[in-house]
C-alpha cells in the first residue's frame, strides 16, 4: 500500500492532542530546564500552573502541601514545648508549682504531630489541649488555623476549578484518523472530519498547502488542527486538537456520509462510517 511506504516521522502533536514539545523554561543556551527567572514566573501564576497540571500531580501537590503544613506546625509545637520546659515535666496533670504547661501531654514529637492534626482538622481535642494561661500557645494556635484555612480554600478551589474546566467536554469531540484531498464543489479541497462537521480548505495552485500535498516538496509535513466548541449549559469554550502527517492524508478520496436518516425521518450519526 502506498500509505505504508512513508518512513516514520516524529510528531509535533499526537493524535489525541498532546503536544510533544518539551517545556522550554530556561534561557537559550542554558543546559538547565528551570532557571531562577523561570521559577519566579511560574510562582507568579501559581493558580494557572496548578490547573494546568495532570491529575496525578495535583493529587501529589495536595498530599505534599498538607503533610508539609502538619509537619511544620508539629515542629513549632514541639519547639514551644521545649522552650517552655514542658518536655521535662513528667506529669502534665500535676506540674511543678508556678509552671504553666502550654499544651497538655505534648512530651514527644509524635504527640506534637498528633496535636497538629487535631488542630488543623478540628476533630476536637482529647487529652491534649492548649492552656488559656499560655499566650504563646494561643498565638500559635491562631496562626495555624488561619494558614490552614487559607491552604484548604486554595486546594479546594483548585479541585473545583479543575473539575469544572470545559476542556473535559473535549473528549466528546472526535477527529477522523485520516484527512483526504478530493473534489468538493468542482474544486480540489483538503477535507477532514470532526464528528458531523466538515472543513473544506481549498487546495489549488495558490494554496500554501499545494506544494507540500500535491508536489511533495517538503520532507516533513504535519497539519495541526484546532477545533473550538461552545458548551451550551455554561457558555464555556472547550478546545480539541489533533494532527495529520503526510501519509495520513489520502488523495482523490471522499468521506462516506456519516449523517443519515432513519426510517422515522430522524438524523442519525453512523460512527462506523466516521473513520472511512
Amino acid at each position: 500500500s502506498p500509505l505504508l511506504s512513508f518512513p516514520p516521522r516524529q510528531r509535533l502533536v499526537t493524535k489525541d492532542g498532546h503536544c510533544l514539545l518539551p517545556p522550554s523554561l530556561s534561557p537559550p543556551g542554558s543546559k538547565r530546564w528551570f532557571s531562577r527567572g523561570s521559577w519566579l514566573l511560574a510562582l507568579h501564576d501559581l493558580w494557572g500552573l496548578l490547573l494546568g497540571l495532570r491529575w496525578r500531580w495535583v493529587l501529589l501537590a495536595f498530599c505534599i502541601s498538607f503533610l508539609s503544613h502538619w509537619l511544620l506546625f508539629a515542629c513549632l509545637w514541639y519547639l514551644l514545648a521545649h522552650l517552655n520546659g514542658d518536655l521535662a515535666v513528667k506529669d502534665h496533670d500535676a506540674p511543678p508549682q508556678g509552671h504553666v504547661v502550654c499544651v497538655k501531654h505534648i512530651n514527644s514529637f509524635t504527640a506534637a504531630f498528633s496535636f497538629s492534626l487535631e488542630t488543623q482538622l478540628t476533630i476536637g481535642y482529647g487529652t491534649m489541649f492548649p492552656s488559656g494561661d499560655c499566650p504563646s500557645a494561643i498565638a500559635l494556635l491562631a496562626v495555624q488555623m488561619l494558614l490552614g484555612l487559607m491552604l484548604e480554600a486554595f486546594i479546594t478551589g483548585a479541585f473545583v476549578a479543575k473539575i469544572a474546566r470545559p476542556q473535559m467536554r473535549a473528549g466528546a469531540i472526535r477527529f477522523s484518523p485520516y484527512a483526504v484531498v478530493g473534489q468538493h464543489q468542482s474544486q480540489k479541497c483538503l477535507m477532514l472530519r470532526a464528528t458531523n462537521l466538515l472543513q473544506h480548505p481549498i487546495v489549488d495552485v495558490k494554496s500554501p498547502l499545494y506544494p507540500t500535498l500535491c508536489e511533495g516538496r517538503n520532507n516533513h509535513f504535519e497539519l495541526v488542527v484546532f477545533l473550538s466548541a461552545l458548551r451550551e449549559g455554561t457558555g464555556d469554550i472547550c478546545q480539541k486538537r489533533t494532527s495529520y502527517l503526510r501519509q495520513e492524508i489520502q488523495f482523490d478520496r471522499r468521506f462516506l456520509p456519516a449523517l443519515v436518516l432513519d426510517e422515522q425521518g430522524r438524523y442519525l450519526t453512523k460512527l462506523q462510517h466516521f473513520d472511512i
